[in-house]
């Protein structure tokens, strides 16, 4: 607990006012505690292990007060780490501890000075050692949100409770409540009831399903019509790739097409004049390419966005690619690791985040190839993380040539199915038929279906690479 011989930052009289502060007042331990001190924040051994004597006994029960510590010490024979008078002595020494809570935030101050040094010194010996330096870097920067950052868990009270819960309610009987993001799927938005701050939703399918397509439709609705601040994490495509995709969506013009260049003027003024949406969105939507995308260097961009930009949600394209700092045992760990993480993430930041994730070949050996819960098993910890689980379901693309809607047999031609199959915070699952319509150059090519509207041509529908766009 030294740097060199210089002892490492600590405030000795605030330590010992804390402490004298709870051995005179039964409830100030609790006060204290919610104040985010722990036994990490005393730098002296012996307020250390006091601190450590007072949790034991606040959790059995046992009154706080300088009789009943002395036959604790007494009893768990600690007389040799916290001599009974050194408690006695500081307990004389401190005339007043009626501002603790100042003396509590300088604990908090010492500690983190000294975490910063620690995280600090590992760093210098990790490059001196000739350890992967962008790796190190990241680590210790998650290292120092976690160390230095003071957050504190809340316990809120019945009368706070119910003021929270009866200001939400009217809030929502008003319609006021405009922060929810909303699919723009009559069936699947009901069901949902709106994707809130926190949640974190499964998108999943097949390859050629198009997870990434519904997932640029959405950024597209939120972050351009609505004015949602999002940030699209790509891991398999370049910013440039993937706004070809949001053009192709937009504009109805194929991927083949962009690339070569081969445009009339008509379809390069519908190019140009959707660039020019995107120009004037300025700070609303982000596109972030981050090779190697481990949970760490996830944390670290949300929280700069978040502090630039009020980021509202976010995308992960897929998931299944992000990476881990360090080898674990099994790929399935890894993401166990990875989903908790990014949930983590999600309440901690207080956003919505989106995790498109691509299934194994077990869903095709399934009756009808549709996807369900069961094909996540081996996704390490996803579908119990999440809060809604969709997946994407194309009977075209398995050589179906009809389908059953509201019982009518019908054309599958250009049907999605949106299977609900988790909803956690909604109101049950199920699946909406949605349908794409080349012929409307617009970003309605997902809507509910309306078999009125069925019989139309698949020119724009060519699979450009492994992600169709349908």
């Amino acid at each position: 607990m030294k740097l060199g011989n210089k002892p490492l930052p600590n405030a000795p009289e605030s330590e010992k006012i804390v402490i004298v502060a709870i051995l005179w007042k039964q409830d100030t331990f609790m006060k204290i505690t919610e104040l985010g001190i722990t036994s990490d924040h005393f730098y002296n051994s012996k307020h250390k292990i006091i601190f450590e004597i007072f949790t034991k006994m606040f959790s059995l029960n046992i009154d706080i007060d300088l009789v009943s510590v002395y036959e604790y010490i007494k009893k768990d024979k600690l007389e040799n780490e916290v001599p009974l008078k050194y408690l006695a002595q500081i307990n004389k020494e401190i005339p007043a501890t009626a501002h603790f809570q100042v003396h509590c935030v300088i604990l908090i101050e010492k500690y983190m000075q000294r975490q910063g040094i620690s995280i600090a010194y590992k760093l210098y010996k990790d490059i001196e050692s000739n350890e992967e330096i962008t790796s190190t870097i990241y680590q210790t920067i998650h290292d120092l949100e976690n160390s230095i950052e003071f957050k504190t868990s809340k316990s809120y009270y019945g009368t706070e409770l119910a003021k929270i819960i009866y200001d939400e309610i009217l809030k929502r009987m008003d319609n006021k409540n405009n922060d929810r993001l909303y699919t723009g799927w009559a069936e699947t938005d009901k069901r949902l009831g709106g994707i809130e701050r926190g949640d974190v939703v499964i998108v999943a399918g097949r390859p050629s399903m198009g997870k990434s397509h519904l997932a640029k439709i959405l950024t597209y609705k939120w972050s351009i019509k609505e004015s949602h601040v999002g940030a699209y994490f790509t891991l398999e495509m370049t910013p440039e790739q993937s706004m070809f995709r949001h053009i192709q969506i937009h504009t109805g013009i194929n991927t083949r097409q962009l690339k070569e260049g081969e445009l009339t003027l008509d379809e390069e003024k519908k190019v140009f004049d959707f660039l020019g949406t995107i120009h004037d969105l300025k700070n609303t939507y982000h596109v972030e390419m981050i090779p190697s995308l481990t949970p760490e260097k996830l944390k670290s961009r949300i929280k700069e966005l978040i502090k630039k930009f009020n980021l509202r949600y976010i995308v992960i394209d897929h998931v299944g690619l992000m990476k881990v700092e360090r080898s674990m045992e099994s790929k399935t760990i890894e993401m166990t690791f990875i989903s908790n993480f990014t949930k983590q993430i999600a309440l901690e930041y207080n956003i919505s985040i989106i995790e498109l994730l691509q299934l194994n070949r077990e869903t095709t050996k399934q009756a009808g190839k549709k996807p369900d819960l069961s094909n996540l098993k081996q996704s390490g910890a996803f579908e119990e993380d999440a809060d809604s689980v969709i997946f994407i379901h194309r009977p075209e693309y398995y050589g179906e040539k009809e389908i059953e809607i509201n019982r009518n047999r019908l054309s599958s031609h250009n049907i999605t199915e949106i299977i609900l199959a988790k909803n956690r915070n909604g109101d049950g699952t199920g699946s909406e038929f949605l349908y794409s319509n080349p012929k409307t150059h617009n970003l309605t090519k997902l809507d509910t279906f309306n078999h009125s509207i069925q019989e139309t041509d698949t020119s724009h529908f060519e699979d450009d690479n492994e992600e169709s766009a349908f």
